[in-house]
């Protein structure tokens, strides 16, 4: 057995159940949360309290892992040409 269904195991936890994968990014955990929670039926309420469970947990982790600037973020450091004023209607 994999450690995760070991500590299921030592919890009382069924052990028959598909663990998620260790290599997902923080980001596809948090779609996949919001995912999974749509699928939620509206009369579930205990498959509500753990879907917005699983939902917390996975933006928290996302919103604590280091982000690695973006290439539109690189980019908008390097100076632009200047531009002139925006014509707009307003402006006559």
């Amino acid at each position: 057995m994999c450690p995760g269904h070991l500590r299921r195991l030592e919890r009382g936890l069924p052990v028959d159940v598909e663990l998620r994968q260790k290599n997902q990014t923080p980001r596809q955990v948090l779609v996949e949360a919001c995912l999974n929670l749509l699928e939620v039926k509206p009369t579930d309420d205990a498959g509500w309290r753990k879907g917005w469970d699983r939902l917390r947990k996975a933006a928290v982790r996302y919103a604590l892992t280091p982000k690695k600037p973006r290439k539109a973020d690189e980019d908008a450091s390097t100076p632009s040409p200047e531009v002139g004023p925006v014509q707009t209607g307003h402006d006559r």
